[in-house]
């Protein structure tokens, strides 16, 4: 019957996109996905698990008349609940043909109701000895009550309810006492038996077979756990998924004063590298091995070409006092010139960001560039060339900042290229009022800035970028990604590692207690034990529990209980 329980707690776990109000197929995922718990669920949840807690006290208080009442009240609430209340919460029919959650919630709670009806016409056993896996001694019981151990908080929630609802004469850590060490005498009993069905010949080496299959399995995954955080982030542009940025923005300032160019790139102006240009890329850099090491981690499909407009779209609005005041700026000092660039990318995970950028600054220290631009400010139609500013290999990394690429530097071609700056004037459709905005070109040849591009190649007009993007991580896997190498050594591989030395580690403190050749009589001192206990014979209880006690605090007399079959204890 608990498993019953057991599986409709997941049932409604996975399924409550059924049994709630319009809530989608996601089920519960997409809620936890938004760490948000919709009260409804919880308040099921609860029901579900407290529905178990009450059966568990009424089967240790042996309460056939209880069980009746609660089987009459669980048959009427159900009933109403899966055929009046949920159909009308949730807009769905319990016999629509799509609706499965509610009808496997149902037959699984019929067969629940089958066997504790069964279970109230045969009364309660009148001895609780024991856990349900603890009747037999070979390896299915052994690996059975080593899962449920396993469990959290199963063992735990089991004890302390064990105690409350069973008539003792021991306190909570007597309690615990105890049945720790019935699991322990159990687990030693089940390996006991499987030696004398499997005994291994005295002075006998081990086989290869054991060596190579347990401890080679376990090497290996100690080798895994090592070196797992280095070859996950290795393999990071291999098994990754392509991200091109659907937006590039670049801006242009001049001081710290209004930008004088503001351009962004979408859709058609941002578009995979071609196949044969990326043959070209590799081949121009052939004899670099900085470049073919960078290169190895990419492909064509992780390269976009930015074209940018040369025409700033944003008009320039600076005020005639700002702009006297950067004339006087320029004809004074340096002024720096600032370059910014932002990349936009659709993600939904936390292994990459939205957003990512950077900027570049140079000063316009030159008295004849800074005399050039006095004069454009002043209505003097000239062309300006700055210091190289615009980059011409970007980096687009998962998170931190947009650098530039500096293993595809090559010599003779500087990083950075310079733009030529012009102040425009004009009208739109014919009105009085005239703007201002910059025109920003670069030189550009066949050969240069990007000999691979050829005809694809921008005109002198637009500005061109040539962008590598990293790799993002599948959703399955962004999670522990999000970390870092860093984060995963600090806290998977150290955590891992701490399991590993508690299971290789330590057992000589409980050699005593873990290689006893004989436990049958622990074992039977432990049911006894159990036995009166279910008698009532409260004193006789403390009597034994005592003994139990002091065999294990007198390392002799455990000795002496624990000896081969063949050798009795002395008395």
């Amino acid at each position: 019957m608990f498993f019953c329980d057991f599986i409709n707690f997941f049932i409604m776990v996975f399924g409550y996109w059924a049994f709630g109000t319009g809530g989608s197929e996601d089920g519960v995922a997409s809620y936890f996905q938004k760490n948000e718990v919709p009260v409804p669920f919880l308040i099921m949840l609860l029901a579900q698990f407290a529905l178990i807690v009450i059966d568990r006290a009424l089967y240790l208080r042996k309460y056939i008349l209880g069980k009746l009442i609660f089987q009459v009240f669980i048959v009427f609430v159900i009933h109403i609940w899966m055929f009046f209340v949920l159909p009308g919460i949730s807009q769905r029919s319990f016999v629509e043909e799509k609706n499965l959650p509610p009808k496997l919630w149902y037959f699984i709670k019929c067969i629940y109701l089958i066997l504790s009806a069964y279970q109230i016409r045969s009364g309660y056993p009148t001895r609780i000895l024991g856990n349900f896996f603890c009747k037999k001694y070979n390896y299915i019981n052994y690996f059975l009550f080593k899962g449920y151990m396993l469990i959290p908080f199963l063992y735990e929630l089991r004890s302390l309810m064990d105690w409350i609802w069973t008539d003792t004469s021991m306190n909570l850590t007597n309690w615990l006492k105890m049945e720790d060490i019935f699991a322990n005498v159990f687990q030693l009993k089940c390996q006991r038996r499987a030696e004398e069905e499997y005994p291994t010949p005295r002075g006998s080496r081990r086989s290869s077979l054991t060596k190579y299959g347990l401890g080679g399995v376990m090497l290996f995954a100690i080798i895994l756990v090592i070196w797992f955080p280095l070859l996950l982030f290795s393999l990071g542009n291999t098994v990754g998924q392509t991200l091109l940025p659907h937006d590039c923005t670049v801006e242009l300032s001049l001081g710290g004063y209004e930008p004088i160019f503001k351009i962004s790139a979408q859709q058609g102006n941002l578009r995979q590298l071609p196949y044969d240009s990326w043959v070209r890329l590799q081949a121009e850099y052939k004899s670099s091995a900085a470049a073919q090491a960078f290169l190895a981690n990419y492909d064509a499909a992780d390269v976009a070409v930015v074209t940018l407009n040369g025409n700033s779209t944003a008009i320039w609005t600076v005020s005639p006092p700002s702009q006297e005041a950067l004339i006087a700026e320029l004809n004074r000092s340096a002024v720096p010139l600032r370059l910014s660039w932002a990349f936009s990318r659709s993600v939904d995970n936390t292994n990459a960001e939205k957003v990512v950028g950077n900027e570049r600054t140079v000063q316009i220290s030159d008295k004849a560039v800074r005399k050039s631009l006095a004069e454009m400010l002043h209505g003097t139609p000239n062309n300006v060339t700055v210091p190289p500013i615009l980059p011409r290999f970007l980096l687009v990394p998962r998170k931190g900042k947009s650098d530039v690429i500096r293993a595809l530097d090559t010599p003779g071609m500087e990083p950075y290229r310079n733009l030529t700056l012009r102040l425009r004037t004009g009208a739109f459709n014919n009105l009085s009022a005239r703007s201002e905005w910059w025109e920003v070109q670069e030189h550009c040849t066949d050969s240069y800035p990007y000999p691979f591009l050829r005809d694809d190649q921008g005109s002198c007009t637009d500005l061109s970028l040539v962008v590598f993007n990293d790799k993002v991580f599948p959703q399955a896997l962004s999670q522990l990604t999000g970390y870092g190498i860093a984060g995963l050594y600090t806290t998977f591989v150290l955590v891992v590692s701490r399991l590993i030395r508690g299971f290789m580690a330590g057992s000589s403190f409980t050699i005593m207690f873990d290689d006893m050749p004989n436990v049958d009589r622990v074992l039977q001192l432990c049911l006894d034990i159990y036995l009166v206990r279910e008698s009532r014979e409260l004193s006789l209880e403390e009597d034994l529990f005592a003994k139990l006690i002091f065999l294990y605090r007198s390392p002799e007399t455990l000795i002496k209980w624990t000896r081969a079959a063949d050798q009795p204890p002395l008395a």
